[in-house]
């Protein structure tokens, strides 16, 4: 909803078209279903705390009245700095104020990623297939290290998924896509997640 609901980023009126065919069809998901998300990247205009607050969403410049949120809206967000804005790693987050962040005081859950699904996305790749093992048991140990040394690097389901595609196709090895991998991460992140 983030994206359609922002401002629009382009003086043609093809992307104004486009924006604004969004944004309607942005209105209609939150009155028949009350789908929000991304709300980190949303621009502060798009009014979500007064989604949250007072039932009622505004759409910004488009002239239309405020209309009321569905009566079977659950508000699920999603976002990967726990609304605190930028960091090394997501920077493009926006910071949220206290008084939003203070609406989930005591219903923020952490989720890591999902194993079971990564396991399901490598089968349909590699079947059963020893690199799908190898893959999955390279990335666990990749991501152990992470969070146990602080390396300020991820390994993402989607980066996993890319991977077991990049298998399934042929013409690269595990050792070569671990080395495209690691080939950002400094020496010394390398040394403490045991890579050469």
């Amino acid at each position: 909803m983030h994206t359609l609901l922002s401002d629009p980023v382009s003086d043609n009126g093809f992307a104004q078209r486009a924006v604004a065919e969004l944004r309607a069809l942005a209105i209609e998901r939150c009155r028949e279903s009350g789908a929000a998300t991304s709300w980190i990247q949303s621009t502060p205009k798009a009014g979500l705390i007064r989604y949250l607050a007072n039932g009622q969403f505004s759409v910004p410049d488009s002239g239309l009245p405020p209309f009321k949120r569905h009566a079977d809206t659950v508000i699920i967000c999603a976002a990967n700095t726990y609304g605190r804005g930028a960091d090394r790693q997501y920077v493009g987050r926006n910071q949220l104020d206290a008084a939003t962040l203070d609406r989930f005081a005591f219903s923020t859950v952490f989720i890591d990623f999902d194993r079971g699904l990564e396991r399901a996305i490598v089968r349909g790749y590699l079947g059963d297939a020893p690199a799908g093992d190898e893959l999955l048991s390279w990335a666990e140990s990749v991501r152990d290290a992470i969070a146990k040394h602080r390396i300020r690097q991820i390994l993402s389901t989607r980066g996993i998924a890319s991977a077991a595609r990049q298998l399934a196709v042929g013409g690269v090895t595990l050792d070569e896509l671990q080395a495209s991998y690691l080939q950002s991460w400094s020496a010394d992140e390398r040394a403490k997640a045991g890579a050469p």
